[in-house]
């Protein structure tokens, strides 16, 4: 979980392939369900990869390769 300076915050789980995306997400929905009720909801959910596409995973959660963070 990163915390914006604003006080917002993300909830980000980072997998090395492609293939643990879907675990990835459901382990990141158990987090924000704890997270949830004391913070509110994140601004923003994803699972990050080394490989993959990007692409939406359903319940707010979109998925990417890390090379999609440069600038």
């Amino acid at each position: 979980m990163l915390t914006l300076p604003d006080g917002r915050w993300v909830a980000v789980e980072v997998k090395t392939g492609f293939g643990g995306v879907e675990r990835g997400a459901v382990s990141l929905q158990k987090a924000i369900a704890s997270i949830d009720h004391v913070a509110g909801p994140p601004t923003f959910c994803a699972v990050i990869t080394g490989t993959g596409v990007t692409a939406p995973l359903g319940e707010g959660v979109v998925t990417f390769p890390l090379h999609q963070l440069r600038p």
